[in-house]
């Protein structure tokens, strides 16, 4: 329930307080189930100072959700081409929702959607070609025998950083979950990335924001209206970092 935000107002709401106990999520991951302690070390640790790092005064940033084509061809056409705008107009970082470039997301199988890696990275880069611009996005990738959902950072010259999810959901039960957490340093400051059901753990943004990140950018895939309404502000306000978030719409 919300008050307007330039008026006087009172609000009431009736609360089943049962709800609490709801952890769900709409594909059965339960969200505590999901947290990985023995990552969150630096949280409990001594502060320490963070090394003095140029930063933009003013960046650019879209969030930018493709249409869905045809084909995984025609989904990849028709973002190359907006990203392409995009980055020539300016902007410096671009970030899409995960797993843009499969129909709604879905890994139907992860083998096969890791043979669509390379193609799919050198048509971003492509795209970014003679610009300063990244994308940050999400990919099937497979490493050895291991496949991961893989968060990217990519530019001109394709992949910058990767970070694995670590928070690995029901739905992508075929994913190695990282085992580290990383931060990148981009020319106009540092970022992080929380691969999809990473945003929804509140311990990572902290470690992420003592880390020096100063933006956290969610390749992410809403199933719930909370998670956007509630979470991904919380992550930003608790932490006093930016979090760029692109999804396709809920219920999408």
């Amino acid at each position: 329930a919300r008050a307007s935000a330039d008026e006087e107002a009172v609000v009431f709401a009736e609360i089943d307080l049962a709800e609490a106990d709801h952890k769900l999520r709409a594909d059965g991951t339960h969200l505590f189930a999901l947290r990985r302690p023995e990552l969150y070390r630096s949280i409990a640790s001594r502060p320490r100072a963070l090394a003095d790092e140029d930063v933009k005064d003013e960046v650019a940033i879209a969030l930018y959700v493709p249409p869905e084509g045809e084909s995984v061809a025609d989904t990849l056409q028709t973002a190359a081409d907006t990203i392409r705008t995009l980055a020539r107009e300016g902007v410096d970082l671009i970030v899409l929702p995960e797993l843009f470039y499969l129909p709604s997301g879905r890994v139907e199988h992860p083998a096969a959607a890791s043979e669509l890696f390379v193609e799919v990275v050198r048509a971003v880069a492509e795209a970014l070609a003679d610009t300063p611009c990244h994308v940050v996005m999400s990919a099937v990738e497979q490493s050895h025998a291991e496949l991961f959902h893989m968060g990217l950072v990519v530019g001109p010259r394709g992949v910058v950083a990767r970070q694995p999810q670590l928070h690995v959901p029901m739905r992508h039960a075929w994913a190695t979950p990282g085992r580290r957490v990383d931060t990148i340093r981009l020319p106009w400051g540092r970022i992080a990335l929380a691969v999809g059901e990473d945003l929804c753990v509140p311990e990572l943004s902290r470690v992420l924001a003592l880390s020096g990140a100063l933006l956290i950018a969610s390749p992410f895939a809403a199933s719930e209206p909370w998670e956007l309404a509630l979470g991904a502000p919380a992550r930003s306000a608790e932490n006093r970092v930016l979090v760029a978030v692109s999804t396709r719409v809920h219920g999408d």
